[in-house]
């Protein structure tokens, strides 16, 4: 079987989920990744020794189209130079836009990707293909010869697919084009590609990520932290979590909230910690190597994002035996948290009915133990054994033999 990526080696949720099921999937099925670009000296998350890894290009991808002249510059790197100097037409098809993107004005997709990838799956006679960005699916269904079983994995919720700019044309057309299978993340979202897609014949259905780690055994939590982790970007709104944690921290002195991530809105963040005169109650830690050991330390998980695709964030919580309080946001949180059972679910943006979930998890040392054992058993369901077994089952019943080469 082989995994088509955009990029293996990035530092990204798809790579790392892509990665945690081959690694279960190569005990039992020889296995290949298909990468477009390197960017790094090999894929960021630990990898199979057995996986073998496909790159079609060795430098990082070129910046977007000029819209005026249908050309994209190659910026000035070395290997741009060697395009220019050696290579006269592969930098002409280098500067064109990609026809697999049917003309769109897409990043990093050019004529030059379009013969690269026209190459690699022509070259494939049977097997398994799973590819996971919407162009790749679109891609893949106009170029596997007939004999290949094609999959798209969706690594996105479908809300959010439909406001990304043509991705769902490219869904939409590699079902059109015969795409065998579609796998979201979540039933709701399978639902809704049933019903966008009915009549492609295209089999669409749900299949979550893997855990990166293993199940811990239960232990007794006592630490009065609460934990959150992802990019300080827009979408996970880790600023209404500032907001709904500084009335408890008011309460609570002995509790703190401690923010592991990253990203634009650091700064911001920090200012707003700083007017509401918690910051020796709310951290932000910056990027951590070792997030287990991050919640090994924290009695809580939180999570205010507003929107998801299927947060592994949250799967590496409960794995951890940590109660999660959440945002039902779309999609993922509400198919992760069992509300009273191993968590607490809240309405999407209501900051005050955050903090009330927050206050009651913080003030019940018996609530947060039964829902940290609650956490534990519903973690079992996503271990890669079981996310691997589903895959095979449905390699299975789309006829596929899942070689590679």
């Amino acid at each position: 079987m082989r995994f088509l990526m955009y990029n293996v080696d990035a530092r990204d949720g798809v790579s790392r989920a892509v990665l945690t099921l081959v690694n279960e999937l190569v005990r039992t099925h020889p296995v290949e990744i298909i990468s477009l670009y390197q960017r790094h000296e090999g894929p960021a998350y630990a990898i199979s020794p057995d996986i073998r890894v496909t790159y079609l290009f060795d430098h990082p991808p070129v910046p977007r189209t000029d819209a005026a002249t249908g050309e994209q510059p190659v910026p000035d790197t070395r290997y741009a130079r060697r395009l220019r100097t050696r290579h006269p037409v592969r930098n002409l098809l280098a500067r064109r836009r990609s026809r697999l993107a049917d003309g769109r004005n897409f990043p990093n997709y050019s004529l030059l990707t379009d013969r690269a990838l026209a190459r690699a799956l022509r070259g494939i006679d049977d097997g398994v293909v799973v590819s996971t960005r919407p162009a790749l699916h679109a891609a893949l269904a106009r170029l596997a010869r007939p004999g290949v079983v094609t999959i798209g994995q969706d690594h996105l919720n479908f809300m959010s697919r439909t406001t990304e700019p043509g991705s769902m044309a490219f869904i939409e057309e590699a079902c059109r084009r015969g795409l065998r299978g579609f796998v979201t993340l979540t039933p709701s979202d399978a639902e809704d590609y049933r019903r966008t897609l009915a009549g492609t014949g295209t089999v669409v259905t749900s299949i979550p990520n893997a855990l990166s780690w293993p199940v811990s055994a239960p232990q007794e939590r006592t630490a009065r932290v609460v934990v959150s982790a992802g990019r300080l970007v827009p979408r996970k709104a880790m600023a209404q979590l500032v907001a709904a944690f500084a009335p408890v921290a008011r309460r609570h002195p002995d509790w703190e909230l401690r923010i592991y991530g990253t990203g634009p809105l650091a700064e911001k963040l920090q200012r707003r910690i700083d007017r509401l005169d918690v910051r020796r109650q709310i951290r932000l830690m910056g990027h951590t190597e070792d997030l287990p050991a991050a919640f090994d330390d924290a009695s809580v998980f939180a999570s205010s994002s507003v929107a998801e695709g299927f947060p592994m964030v949250m799967l590496e919580a409960l794995s951890k035996g940590l109660p999660i309080v959440g945002t039902d946001c779309p999609r993922g949180p509400g198919d992760i948290i069992r509300h009273g059972r191993n968590g607490l679910l809240v309405p999407n943006r209501d900051v005050e009915a955050l903090s009330e979930a927050l206050e009651q998890v913080v003030s019940d040392d018996a609530l947060r133990r039964s829902m940290g054992a609650e956490a534990l058993t519903d973690a079992e369901q996503y271990v890669p054994a079981s996310i691997a077994a589903r895959w095979t089952r449905l390699f299975e019943e789309l006829g596929a033999r899942p070689s590679a080469g």
